[in-house]
Parts: C-alpha cells; structure tokens; sequence
C-alpha cells in the first residue's frame, strides 16, 4: 500500500524491460503475475483488521516519510497508537518529528540490536516534542503486545521503525 509503490513498480518494470532487451525472456504474463503477487511484509502490512495493526519497517527519514504519507491517505483525520523502536546511528529526531503528527500516543521499545536506542532513551526525546501524548518506555516485545491486547477494536495500532523490531512484531 501506498503512492510510493507506485514508483517501486515502475522501476521494477524498468529493469524488466533492460533485462529482455539484453536479451533474457520474460513473458508479458510473467510480468502481470508478478505484479499480482509483488508482496513485502513489514511494509505497510495489515496483520489484523479489529483493533488495526500495522507493521511498517520506516526505519529511516524517507521510510517515516512514506510511512506517514501512506497512514495519512488511508486513515485521514485518524490518529493512532504508534509502537516505535529505531536504531540510535539513524536520522531519529527527524524521524519522530515526521511521525508526531499520526501520534494520540507512543510505546517505545529497543529493538534487538546493539545500535538500538533504549526504550526510555527514545521515550525521552519524544517527550521533548510531544508534551501532550502519553509515551510508554516497555522493555520487551511480550510487555507491549499484552498492552495493545487490551485496546479496543477501533483502535490503529502502527509499529513503525527498525525492521529488527518489525521482524520481532510479526
């Protein structure tokens, strides 16, 4: 899902069309099958319908960035709870300050990976710029999907950042 995909397509399309003029033999049904069956899990991917519960693997500034273009088009006018977790050598703050926005509240965890921010690290500098949201620092994967088992169905539930902690979502 979303407009940037569109522009993935296009590319994917375009290296087709250099690999069949180099000589390679794909078949126009090949190409539209493909297309059909094109999936990447962790990208903007529906899990469960009631509460909604994305996984999005924004784990830089232009990942955020289409992450929040997507949420924004599909959900307008809707906030969400965002499960964040991002690794300490990316562009964070910037990262936050694209994100903010979907926010009606924050669950940070570190994810499993030794560049990561801790929860709390990552809580604080969200706090810096968010005075009005409740941010919860959790300090493990099982912690924060006991929580969110207990939201209500009309709730959107959004992990987004590094893909270490997208994987441990899925």
């Amino acid at each position: 899902m979303g407009r940037h995909q569109i522009r993935n397509a296009a590319t994917a399309l375009r290296a087709i069309e250099v690999l069949i003029s180099r000589g390679f033999e794909v078949s126009q049904g090949a190409v539209i099958d493909g297309m059909k069956k094109a999936r990447w899990p962790g990208r903007f991917e529906l899990i469960q319908d009631r509460p909604i519960i994305i996984l999005d693997g924004a784990h830089n500034l232009q990942g955020a960035e289409a992450f929040f273009q997507t949420a924004s088009q599909l959900f307008p006018g809707h906030r969400m709870i965002l499960v964040l977790g991002i690794l300490r050598d990316k562009e964070v703050d910037k990262m936050i300050d694209t994100l903010l926005p979907l926010a009606k509240s924050i669950i940070t965890i570190a994810p499993d990976n030794p560049r990561a921010l801790s929860s709390k690290e990552l809580a604080e500098r969200i706090r810096g710029r968010a005075d009005d949201l409740t941010i919860l620092p959790m300090d493990s994967m099982g912690e924060v999907l006991e929580w969110i088992g207990g939201c209500r169905g009309n709730e959107i539930i959004a992990f987004a950042g590094s893909l270490y902690m997208i994987g441990e979502a899925r």
